[in-house]
């Protein structure tokens, strides 16, 4: 497993640019052909197969705006060390700073001032998943969900 795990590391890294806002190519490019694809408006979900994960990306507007990492086998760990390697990779950011708050089955990560939020979630029942997304993305969620309540608050 330790091995799987260093092969995603050094395959995440040969390609340097693998960043949060890459075209839906680019994803492609890095990680191979999509085993799975679904649009909404203007955001798409791709998942992947690489190594041995399953990489899902939401694209919006173009745009890689979320990765989500997660073992191909369940009840796969992945160290603490090594899932912040791998959002390394995927944000360009190193300095993650574990946020007051955080749980041991939902820990959350920060990286100021590059912007990059990274969630280590092992809720029971669920298979262990490292999520990677722009502190822009996060407003931007809140803020459609604020617009959302302020509309059902007012009868539309």
């Amino acid at each position: 497993m330790k091995f799987a795990i260093l092969l995603l590391v050094i395959g995440l890294t040969r390609n340097a640019h693998a960043r949060l806002g890459e075209s839906e190519q680019q994803l492609t490019n890095r990680y191979g052909a999509a085993f799975f694809s679904k649009a909404v408006g203007n955001l798409k979900t791709l998942a992947f197969h690489f190594s041995e994960y399953v990489i899902v990306a939401n694209v919006r507007d173009g745009k890689s705006t979320v990765e989500s990492v997660k073992p191909a086998r369940r009840g796969q760990e992945i160290s603490n060390a090594a899932a912040l390697a791998i959002a390394g990779q995927i944000a360009g950011a190193t300095n993650w700073v574990r946020l007051e708050g955080s749980r041991d089955e939902m820990e959350i990560f920060d990286s100021r001032p590059k912007g990059f939020t990274v969630y280590l979630d092992r809720a029971t029942g669920k298979d262990f998943r490292v999520t990677v997304t722009s502190l822009a993305e996060l407003d931007r969620k809140r803020k459609e969900a604020e617009d959302a309540d302020k509309r059902s608050a007012d009868g539309f």
